[in-house]
């Protein structure tokens, strides 16, 4: 059989002699690679349809530069950002409020200084204190950025298109940009997800048009709530505000295994926006288990004070009565040493 003309591989563009008359690639790491960027391709023309791109993008116009990704892991970023979406009840059934939102250590709008759009500058906080607190800060905590030193480059004007601001956050994050978005199949905005529905259902439906018109064709296209995009669901879910507190406290270091240290200027940090739930629950003692680990911890809170960890296998209802000697009274920023310094039974968060 006679050998076959050589061919230019699709990919490399370097000359290569097929073994069949369909080889468009001269090897299998070229067929891999324009696979891998056909598939980035399509996740980047569909990044702002998602719902962590349409969060991440209005994130970024707040703040007015994308310089507030520097240096961020953007898979540790939307991890804490699909956390947060979960303690909201997200794959639970829909939620009828956000009960949590991811608030700013360092503020976005401090003086002289921007705070970053960084795990380790976000806490996940109640609603309501994240929309009271405004620019508040201990001039500490946090990571952030001078605004001196942010590049012009990458400021983000209010007309900016999602495609504008896409490009920047690219050329600032490169590669592992991209890399997340292989590894990551994002999840459609309702709006998008519907006109998706719509669109294989024959009707002419774009998500620019809205989530409530799309809803209105959704009514006349179906009949039966059977096939919806999700937003019907009645089922309620609310993440236990002591569990997601726990939680936040452990990831930013705020609280240590025995023998650890702590960090104390992100123990402010956490509870300073979760020194509310010390008044829902004063002079409670009670046995939780945390939704997310199943662990079961003893919390006892008391006006005024932090709340502490029992760990279970120390559990000994009888120490109820002595605990507050061990508790580290609370003053908003300033901390009280423990009684007695050396007890290693109790942990304070």
């Amino acid at each position: 059989m006679p050998s076959l003309h050589p061919k230019k591989c699709l990919h490399c563009k370097k000359s290569f002699r097929p073994k069949t008359k369909a080889s468009l690639y001269c090897g299998k790491s070229c067929s891999n690679a324009a696979r891998a960027s056909k598939k980035l391709s399509s996740r980047v023309d569909g990044f702002a349809s998602t719902t962590f791109g349409k969060w991440l993008f209005g994130a970024i116009k707040q703040s007015g530069t994308v310089a507030v990704l520097t240096d961020v892991n953007i898979v540790e970023l939307y991890q804490l950002w699909n956390k947060c979406r979960d303690y909201n009840g997200y794959g639970h059934g829909l939620p009828r409020s956000e009960l949590y939102q991811l608030s700013h250590i360092a503020p976005v709008a401090g003086v002289g200084v921007i705070g970053l759009l960084d795990p380790k500058n976000l806490v996940i906080a109640p609603a309501s204190y994240n929309q009271s607190r405004y620019t508040k800060w201990d001039g500490v905590s946090g990571r952030w950025l001078n605004r001196f030193e942010i590049d012009p480059s990458l400021s983000v004007a209010r007309g900016d298109t999602a495609t504008d601001i896409l490009k920047k956050i690219r050329k600032l994050l490169g590669k592992s940009f991209d890399d997340f978005l292989l590894t990551h199949k994002l999840k459609l905005t309702q709006a998008a997800s519907l006109a998706k529905k719509l669109k294989k259902a024959g009707c002419n439906a774009d998500e620019a048009m809205g989530l409530e018109e799309l809803r209105k064709l959704e009514a006349e296209y179906f009949t039966t709530n059977d096939d919806s995009c999700g937003w019907l669901l009645s089922t309620r879910f609310k993440a236990d505000e002591r569990s997601v507190f726990s939680e936040e406290c452990f990831r930013l270091g705020a609280c240590e295994p025995v023998g650890g240290g702590v960090d104390w200027d992100y123990l402010h940090s956490v509870t300073d926006c979760w020194i509310v739930l010390t008044k829902w629950f004063d002079a409670e003692e009670e046995i939780i288990t945390n939704y997310f680990t199943n662990e079961t911890s003893v919390f006892i809170w008391d006006a005024g004070y932090y709340p502490i960890r029992v760990r279970s296998s120390d559990f000994d209802p009888d120490d109820f009565a002595d605990c507050n000697l061990h508790i580290g009274r609370i003053d908003w920023l300033n901390i009280v040493p423990f009684d007695n310094a050396n007890d290693t039974k109790y942990q304070r968060f």
